[in-house]
């Protein structure tokens, strides 16, 4: 009995290095490499276009009298 548990040990252990460590290390070198390919000193054009020159529009939410006029009443007291 000893024997095999010992064996299926070593197997759990090949498993879990197979199935969690190399696919981490993999990953790791993919991006190792793709920041070591990148060009740093180069700047998107994308990045510099304002929400305005992207085609988006302004637009402005106005509070209706009602609501402005209970939040001045509460916010002043009478003398």
């Amino acid at each position: 009995m000893k024997i095999k548990l010992i064996y299926n040990n070593k197997n759990i252990k090949k498993t879990f290095f197979l199935l969690m460590i190399v696919p981490l290390l993999i990953g790791l070198m993919i991006s190792l490499t793709n920041f070591a390919r990148a060009e740093w000193n180069t700047t998107d054009p994308l990045l510099n276009n304002s929400p305005k020159t992207q085609g988006w529009k302004e637009i402005q939410i106005y509070r209706s009298p009602s609501t402005d006029a209970s939040e001045n009443k509460s916010s002043v007291e009478p003398t």
